[in-house]
């Protein structure tokens, strides 16, 4: 059975761990969300690499573990007897320091009782056993532990909380998006620009052969001095007419193309030049189809412009252009008839 004094040094020793899981407990929440805005903030200001942000990401659960480990844990664990904890023999010395009147002769009471547990039954040694224990019935052990410097510690954490929370709600927008990107460490984002370009004509088509007049007007808080055009490796600048205003003529178009444009080393997009090729004439052939009583051989005719054949013959036209998707063909005294070709390039087309 305990004694009444180590009684109360034990519930000195719950109050300490209690003193400590409640600092810890403030000390871990707002160091946490301390650094938790500072690294979003961080990250929302810097558009940090995939590596940085995977280092930055498991260093920080790695910092926030170890602190609510050793903060809040570890005193909890303490508090319910696991661990090595303070002695009798700690706490005595502890509240010593605090009450010197008692110091010595609460140890001195310590040490009796260790002596009354190993030693045959003394009644001198269980009178001074008990006159020391009325004599520390009245010491309030539980005031050594500082009550006045833990309520400031508390004050002074719960106060920088709520700071932290009002600043978090004030800069809501950047740690939101400083802590996407930080949790989806893998994910490779590009910073936005803090304008935009608008492409006029919107419908980036050129005739083959013609020039093509591209405007690129910009919007925003921040106007860059120089637009860049890429083109496959090469970097061209577009004129600048206004300060919101910037245009580049692409000289004779061919064929389709892709390019991108930059300002200020910020990627505003890819775009893509289409291009209208005219239909072209090319040639027109005739293939004969004999009848069988004449006895000539079918082939390609001579002329294409007058033909004289046996009654009975099927000629075929053949039609050659480029890019023609349909021909439109009349006889002589007869009307329009519509014929198909083979597509864009494809630039055949047969009629009878």
């Amino acid at each position: 059975m305990r004694s009444e004094i180590r009684i109360k040094l034990d519930a000195f020793i719950a109050a300490h761990y209690k003193q400590r899981f409640v600092r810890g407990l403030m000390l871990a929440l707002s160091g946490t969300m301390l650094l938790l805005v500072g690294l979003f903030l961080l990250e929302n200001q810097l558009w940090l690499s995939v590596q940085s942000r995977t280092v930055l990401f498991f260093g920080m659960w790695t910092m926030i573990i170890a602190a609510w480990g050793v903060l809040v844990v570890q005193p909890l664990l303490k508090l319910q007897g696991s661990g090595k904890v303070i002695s009798h023999q700690e706490a005595a010395r502890w509240i010593g320091n605090y009450f010197p009147e008692v110091a010595d002769k609460l140890l001195n009471l310590l040490q009796l009782e260790e002596m009354s547990a190993i030693t045959a039954e003394n009644d001198l040694l269980l009178q001074g056993i008990a006159q020391k224990t009325l004599a520390f019935s009245n010491t309030p052990f539980i005031q050594a532990l500082d009550w006045l410097k833990h309520k400031r510690w508390v004050t002074r954490l719960a106060l920088l909380l709520v700071l932290l929370l009002g600043f978090s709600a004030y800069q809501s927008a950047g740690i939101l998006n400083g802590a996407n990107r930080v949790f989806h460490y893998q994910t490779e984002y590009v910073p936005k620009a803090p304008f935009r370009v608008e492409l006029s004509p919107a419908e980036l088509v050129a005739d083959q052969g013609k020039d093509l007049t591209v405007n690129f007007m910009v919007e925003g808080s921040v106007l860059p001095e120089s637009i860049e055009i890429l083109i496959d490796k090469q970097i061209i600048r577009a004129k600048k007419i206004k300060s919101n205003h910037f245009q580049y003529t692409f000289p004779s178009v061919q064929a389709q193309f892709d390019f991108a444009i930059r300002a200020m080393d910020f990627d505003l997009g890819n775009y893509r030049v289409n291009v209208n090729h005219p239909p072209q004439w090319q040639a027109l052939s005739a293939w004969a189809d004999y009848p069988e009583y004449t006895g000539k051989i079918d082939g390609e005719c001579a002329s294409t412009e007058l033909l004289e054949v046996p009654e009975g013959t099927i000629v075929t036209y053949e039609l050659k252009g480029k890019y023609v998707n349909q021909w439109l063909v009349k006889s002589f005294g007869g009307r329009w008839t519509s014929i198909g070709g083979l597509g864009e390039k494809g630039d055949l087309a047969k009629g009878q």
